[in-house]
């Protein structure tokens, strides 16, 4: 089986549909409302589990609701959080994001992530096939598994991991 490594954020998506993207100052009407886990790293790892692959997550969380939300998400989603850390320290990252048909605005707080030196590191395995980062978390070049490697850059996936289907 294919195993994948994800270094990257874990943001709650907060979004709502509405008639176009507000000018500084305006107010518009929205509907639909959901909150849903998201992030680079999340949605790449959910990705990869989907297609089969043993996923390993690696990032940072807060120590509160979401943060518990998008761990409890991607265990659901068959992805392994026993490398994800939580701090006290921080809030869990907060993506809003604004849907107006095909276009949409996008603003994001990675709080932890911004605030975290470094990831723990993973425990090395011969077995890995690829790696996949979004480098929201920092490559540590003091650790012996990730110096004597290169990350290899993967796709994003821009669909938030817990949107309905």
């Amino acid at each position: 089986m294919l195993k994948v490594i994800v270094f990257g954020s874990l943001n709650m998506d907060l979004s709502m549909e509405c008639e176009g993207i507000p000018m500084l100052g305006d107010s518009l009407r929205g509907t639909g409302f959901l909150s849903t886990s998201g992030g680079k790293g999340g949605n790449e790892a959910v990705a990869a589990a989907r297609m089969g692959a043993e996923t390993y997550m690696v990032g940072k969380v807060g120590n509160d609701h979401n943060g518990r939300k998008l761990t409890s998400d991607l265990t659901i989603h068959g992805v392994s959080v026993s490398n994800v850390s939580v701090t006290a320290r921080a809030a869990t990252g907060v993506s809003l994001v604004l849907r107006s048909g095909k276009d949409r605005a996008v603003v994001t707080d990675p709080v932890p992530t911004r605030r975290s030196p470094t990831a723990r590191c993973v425990p090395p395995s011969t077995a890995w096939a690829s790696i996949a980062t979004s480098f929201s978390c920092r490559w540590d070049p003091a650790c012996p598994w990730c110096s004597s490697r290169s990350p290899a850059p993967s796709a994003t996936v821009s669909t938030p991991f817990c949107a309905p289907r």
